[in-house]
């Protein structure tokens, strides 16, 4: 008995030995000791073993940024045979040093370098081999993404290239990026994009690279990235990002809908309301958050400003099925614009700084994809009706909501989008520039509508209403307060514009005669704010020039107050100070047109394109914020029982 009790503890003792080989080897190394001398097979023998994470990440944590560079030989040495054995042929081994790689240099690039671009790179590396050694990785790297590659070490290569991408919050100190600038692999990231497969496996991964590297020192020097994407022509690849993007659109709305199911009917919304009195919104405990889709919403941004044909990848539509729970769900129609459109009116609730980036990014990639012919075309199209979902957030007189719009051209659904976010989201800490983009984009489309003279069947009292609501939020009558005078200024300039591109032009796009009489009336409704604005733009706080300007925008607004006003004060006086309707009000307007003066105004519809340098700041926090989310908490090792030796 006492035998076979010492032989089952001597089997246990050398499969403790096995089991921990790696860990020891390791140990060995960062000791300043050389396991490998005089060993032929080590190396072959040591990427077969299964990679301890744990302990290597802890090995490199345990050790000071001096103690590491002082074991400079050692860590070369490690990386030489690294990049040796990627190119072996037996896929476990590859497989081991990728995920060596990986969690090695995720625990480097942790450490707090004094000189980070020199120190990280020397270390890994050594300096002076540095460029060769970077052209051998790179080039084995896009061996091992080919469609041919197997799957895990394919994924293995794209989450080793996202180490090495997000090695500092800051990509524009990342000197290593310097050598994928040089060595490109836009192509490999194309090839996953291209095939089906790949995309769906691989797709997410590949796309954040590319978000990151086009804004690594963007504009500073040539990025073969922004190069690429800029002369694709590639209408599968176009194809392939959409549908990343849309699925995982898609997936998230799906959740958010979840807690906000679209209303039904009349007795839906008063249920919602009175429930809503009584039960904690699901959206406090729950709140909006953008994390990893982050990427995503960055490269949908750089698809669009860069490549001319982003068209084919907005329009790509795909079928969903989406009902309340209990209920059999109907197949509808879904594209990559209705889906962004649902996914922004959820943003707007995430009120965080990161939230906030996003949210302006959405008004610009909204307002880039409104300066485009081909995709006004779709957007007015009156043949593509695709549902979209829009979430209302909760106010004093309504719950928070998720509504079906009414079958429209995709124009009114961004309409929709900018006029929630005018009414609902109004607050004194409000950033300006989030409201002059989201005009900007209403701006576009009119714009667009009145060179085609296309009706399109929107409410557009709403967007009036919303207007003149904004009029009065910025300019109120205790003045501009603490906010910026010029911002406050260009703002109500835009706004000023749109109202005369409908009183000027409006007759050749509006939906009808009532939907001019409409804008009248709100224009009427709108008499004090009109004064405010007056009264702001000759105060002392505006500068002359600028005020000028502001009170040549209110001419025509101000004459239709001042020519109707006094005709319906008489009306009220005649009818012994009642209280005139809206009927009444409209009959009166439409009786004396006839007698109303209006000065031609010209070159309304017209605006500056955008230039991307304006938004410099915000792309450089927004690719921080993306680095910062994708970059792993924790590295797992993979299980490697699906491949080859």
């Amino acid at each position: 008995m006492m035998a076979e009790a010492h032989a089952h503890e001597v089997r246990g003792e050398h499969k403790m030995v096995l089991r921990e080989k790696f860990s020891q080897l390791y140990d060995q190394f960062f000791k300043g000791e050389d396991p490998s001398a005089g060993k032929e097979s080590f190396w072959q023998d040591l990427f077969l073993l299964k990679v301890n994470a744990d302990f290597l990440d802890k090995l490199i944590a345990g050790k000071g940024e001096e103690q590491l560079l002082a074991q400079k030989e050692t860590v070369n040495m490690l990386f030489v045979q690294y990049s040796r054995f990627l190119k072996d042929e037996n896929d476990i081994r590859v497989a081991n040093v990728l995920q060596t790689m990986i969690v090695l240099l995720s625990a480097i690039f942790k450490k707090k370098f004094t000189q980070f671009g020199f120190d990280a790179i020397n270390l890994i590396m050594g300096f002076d081999q540095a460029e060769p050694y970077m052209q051998e990785f790179l080039r084995t790297i896009q061996t091992l993404l080919k469609p041919q590659a197997p799957a895990v070490l394919r994924g293995l290569a794209l989450n080793l290239l996202s180490v090495i991408v997000t090695a500092t919050d800051n990509i524009n100190e990342n000197t290593l990026l310097e050598y994928f600038m040089v060595h490109s692999i836009f192509d490999s990231l194309a090839q996953v994009l291209r095939g089906k497969d790949l995309r769906e496996a691989h797709g997410a991964e590949a796309l954040f690279l590319l978000a990151v590297l086009i804004n690594f020192r963007k504009h500073e020097g040539p990025n073969p990235y922004l190069t690429g994407l800029t002369e694709l022509n590639d209408d599968v690849v176009l194809h392939g990002v959409g549908s990343i993007v849309v699925a995982r659109l898609m997936a998230q709305n799906a959740v958010w809908i979840d807690r906000n199911p679209p209303s039904a009917g009349m007795l839906g919304r008063i249920g919602a309301l009175f429930s809503s009195m009584f039960v904690a919104s699901e959206e406090t405990s729950s709140p909006i958050t953008v994390g990893p889709l982050g990427a995503l919403l960055l490269a949908l941004y750089e698809t669009v400003h860069l490549s001319a044909n982003f068209v084919t990848m907005l329009t790509h539509t795909q079928v969903v099925s989406r009902s309340p729970e209990g209920t059999v769900a109907a197949a509808t129609p879904a594209s990559l614009l209705s889906e962004y459109i649902t996914y922004t009116s959820f943003l707007f609730q995430c009120t965080d700084p990161d939230g906030l980036l996003y949210t302006r990014l959405a008004f610009v990639t909204l307002m880039r994809v409104a300066e485009d012919v081909y995709a006004n075309m779709y957007m007015h199209d009156p043949n593509v009706t695709i549902p979209v979902l829009l979430h209302r957030v909760a106010l004093r007189h309504r719950p928070a909501s998720t509504e079906r719009l009414p079958p429209a051209p995709l124009a009114c659904a961004v309409l929709s989008l900018i006029v929630e976010y005018l009414v609902a989201h109004l607050k004194r800490s409000i950033q300006l520039q989030h409201l002059s983009l989201a005009i900007s984009v209403v701006q576009r489309l009119v714009a667009y509508q009145k060179r085609q003279q296309i009706r399109l069947p929107f409410l557009w009292q709403s967007l009036w209403a919303a207007l003149i609501g904004l009029l009065r939020f910025v300019v109120p009558k205790d003045g501009p307060g603490d906010r910026d005078v010029g911002a406050v200024v260009g703002l109500v300039q835009q706004v000023l514009t749109l109202l005369n591109i409908f009183v000027t032009y409006g007759d050749a796009f509006l939906p009808d005669a009532g939907s001019y009489d409409a804008l009248y009336y709100e224009l009427l409704r709108a008499r004090d704010a009109f004064d405010l604005v007056n009264e702001f733009a000759v105060s002392p706080a505006v500068e002359k020039a600028l005020g000028q300007r502001l009170v040549s925008g209110l001419i025509n607004l101000r004459a239709i107050t001042s020519h109707f006003a006094p005709k319906i004060d008489a009306w009220s006086a005649d009818h012994n100070g009642a209280t005139i309707t809206p009927d009444e009000v409209l009959r009166i307007v439409r009786d004396n047109y006839d007698t109303l003066t209006l000065k031609l105004q010209e070159n309304l519809d017209t605006y500056e394109p955008y230039t991307e340098v304006s938004e410099a700041p915000l792309l450089r926090q927004i690719t921080r914020a993306v680095v910062l989310a994708h970059r792993p908490a924790r590295i797992v090792v993979e299980q490697l029982s699906v491949l080859k030796p």
